[in-house]
């Protein structure tokens, strides 16, 4: 897909820290963990020295206990949502945006048919992609309160940062354009306003980022987190055969291979062994 579409992806891996003792030993074991199993992506701990030639510009603090993840890459999620609706426009399809849903109207195992803000729509599939909003969708009570998070898009400049960089505050990677893009590892503090967040982030930007520069913030987003309430995605088939859902955290991270299973279990009719923790009926 990535040569189809023309993808821009940076596939420069990840390198993942903590600066607390106890949070070390859990990615320690999440490593061993991983590399239990017969097949595993290219993972490794290495020390702050061989971290340092990868990333020149990141202050590792003399951290010996650091993740890197060699097959991990970057996207630019904006641009790639655009070339996949040219690609289904351009092969028949149809994209209605802003299009709300507002309620099932009938439902069973052959179709569904959905009310919208731009009508009835009825199909013999209808996958519901729609994060925080599921519990209110299906009036179930699959989510906790919902996380804010924050993300900061700075304007382009000089190549800083080649990985994803996933530190004790934050995480952040560059793209391609030279934008940095910057969320929290934490829950935003929700009543602080614009000046507050960038104020926090770049403090902690500094500290990990030796650009010696204050952030130059295009954008300042705020999203909600879909958490479920076992923290494990929801994916599967929701009562009968024609509702599917899809929900979790994070959605960019896990978009690929979720795309793919979800394909596979509607277009195949084939249950997938990978995604039997994560069916919704465990909640019933």
């Amino acid at each position: 897909m990535q040569r189809e579409l023309s993808l821009d992806i940076k596939w420069n891996g990840s390198l993942e820290w903590s600066s607390a003792m106890k949070d070390q030993e859990k990615l320690i074991e999440s490593v061993n963990e991983l590399q239990s199993y017969p097949k595993y992506t290219p993972t490794s701990i290495i020390g702050h020295k061989k971290a340092k030639k990868l990333e020149p510009h990141i202050n590792f603090r003399g951290n010996e206990n650091i993740i890197f993840s060699k097959a991990d890459g970057a996207i630019n999620p904006k641009d790639a949502i655009s070339k996949m609706i040219d690609v289904i426009k351009k092969n028949g399809g149809s994209v209605l945006y802003p299009c709300k849903f507002e309620k099932i109207i009938e439902s069973n195992d052959s179709f569904s048919k959905v009310k919208t803000s731009m009508g009835i729509l009825k199909s013999e599939n209808v996958i519901f992609c729609n994060g925080v909003d599921v519990d209110n969708s299906f009036n179930v009570n699959f989510l906790k309160k919902p996380r804010p998070g924050v993300i900061i898009k700075t304007k382009p400049q000089k190549n800083l940062i080649n990985s994803v960089v996933y530190g004790p505050k934050i995480h952040a990677h560059q793209q391609s354009n030279g934008q940095i893009i910057i969320g929290e590892q934490i829950t935003a503090p929700i009543k602080e306003n614009t000046k507050d967040h960038i104020k926090r982030i770049n403090k902690h930007f500094k500290s990990m980022v030796k650009s010696g520069t204050d952030l130059n913030p295009s954008e300042v987003l705020i999203g909600w987190r879909p958490i479920p309430k076992d923290d494990l995605p929801i994916i599967g088939k929701f009562k009968n055969k024609s509702v599917y859902i899809a929900v979790m955290h994070s959605g960019i991270s896990l978009a690929a291979i979720v795309g793919n299973l979800v394909t596979q279990e509607i277009v195949d009719e084939v249950d997938s062994l990978l995604l039997k923790d994560f069916r919704p009926s465990r909640f019933f």
